[in-house]
């Protein structure tokens, strides 16, 4: 029997997608789900400790999963939690999904270390996303590390769809937060409308996060007829949104970005993926048909859509080979696979 600990759906992030999908695997069907509480407050997180240990009294779990945090709150109730598992003699396997873990560590205060490395030094293996991403982990080469790359769960009936019209449609599935590179795209589509390519461009993604950022790119794209924003969108509409783009961009600079789904949920479907390689982000879809560009630099940004536009075989290459990638590398069946066999001992 195995205990999951996680983060719920809402607010969709990388993680809490993740692990939804997590939810929605066989495990559900050997397992318990626990969900962190959406309230932050000291009682909720009490409360939700006190669930666990509940649970961890009457299941017995042999293997306790938990997606750990990287702030200073998340980690006092990530200590809570392993610290009971050791108690009942769980093994304890957790799951990294960012890539400033050991940035927390490092500059994480005297006791507040002492209290890091105490609880750590309980945890039997760590989750990663990449090779890359072990590093993460060097400080605590006691914990056994396998790599479980990202995936997701594409529908049936989901079909990739064939080039149609003279315009180029440009998709972005992101949170409205400046260093994900919303502003620079906007720019770089902007000057190439003005040098008289037909692009159309829509954007994605929960917006509220930074109000000043938020109305400028509003501002921006006001008078803009072939910038389009559609604010959050999930399930059958996302997957709807992805089949019906051209490309997908996103030029990241977000500093703990690790392996964005939004680029595996284009790659599956035929798409080609634009992006920069901030933290090594080609090392884990460099597989891919993709391009890269730099981080910042809407001049970059604009000569990538270019080429695209002028070279539309680049588009058709990456239709017939980016869905067959994915399913030797990223399915969804090999991730569970991982899964299962990290929670193996």
């Amino acid at each position: 029997m195995y205990l999951f600990i996680g983060p719920a759906s809402n607010p969709v992030t990388g993680q809490s997608t993740a692990f939804d999908l997590l939810v929605r695997s066989k495990f559900k069907k050997v397992s318990t789900f626990l969900c962190f509480p959406t309230n932050k407050s000291v009682v909720s997180n009490l409360l939700f400790i006190a669930k666990v240990l509940g649970k961890l009294y009457r299941m017995k779990p042999s293997v306790v999963y938990l997606s750990i945090s990287r702030t200073k709150v998340g980690f006092l109730r990530d200590y809570m939690i392993i610290t009971m598992a050791r108690f009942h003699n769980c093994k304890i396997v957790v799951h990294l999904h960012g890539s400033d873990f050991s940035r927390f560590v490092e500059e994480s205060r005297t006791i507040f270390k002492y209290l890091i490395f105490s609880v750590y030094n309980k945890v039997d293996r760590a989750i990663v996303l990449s090779d890359q991403m072990k590093s993460q982990f060097s400080a605590f080469p006691m914990i056994d590390l396998i790599v479980v790359p990202n995936t997701v769960l594409v529908p049936d009936y989901i079909l990739p769809r064939d080039l149609k019209g003279n315009s180029l449609k440009i998709g972005y599935l992101s949170n409205l937060i400046p260093s994900k590179g919303l502003a620079e795209l906007i720019a770089a589509v902007k000057h190439c409308v003005s040098e008289g390519m037909e692009l159309e461009c829509y954007i994605a993604g929960g917006s509220g996060f930074d109000l000043e950022f938020d109305y400028k790119i509003f501002s921006d794209i006001k008078l803009c007829e072939y910038i389009h924003y559609l604010g959050t969108i999930k399930d059958l509409e996302k997957w709807h949104f992805l089949v019906n783009i051209d490309v997908l961009i996103l030029p990241s600079y977000y500093p703990t970005e690790a392996q964005p789904l939004c680029l595996l949920e284009a790659a599956s479907v035929g798409k080609h993926i634009v992006f920069t390689n901030i933290n090594s982000l080609d090392s884990s879809f460099g597989i891919f048909n993709r391009s890269l560009i730099k981080c910042r630099d809407p001049a970059s940004i604009s000569s990538a859509i270019k080429k695209l536009y002028e070279n539309r075989t680049i588009l058709v290459d990456s239709k017939n080979q980016n869905i067959q990638i994915f399913e030797n590398h990223y399915s969804f069946q090999k991730h569970i696979s991982l899964i299962e066999q990290s929670l193996s001992f």
